[in-house]
């Protein structure tokens, strides 16, 4: 049975958050994405990642 886990992403400059997901991603790519969302706050970036392991 695979369940629910998030992985949290903070950086300052956007470029380098969506980098830095797509590696993950690549890296973890058995995992099952089911949402990603994005907020910003100033000059910084955050991004949580859903998904099924």
């Amino acid at each position: 049975m695979k369940r629910n886990s998030v992985k949290t992403f903070f950086n300052t400059n956007i470029g380098d958050l969506e980098k830095e997901i797509n590696d993950w991603l690549y890296e973890n790519r058995r995992f099952t994405v089911q949402s990603i969302q994005y907020a910003a706050e100033g000059n910084s970036f955050s991004a949580l990642v859903w998904y099924l392991v």
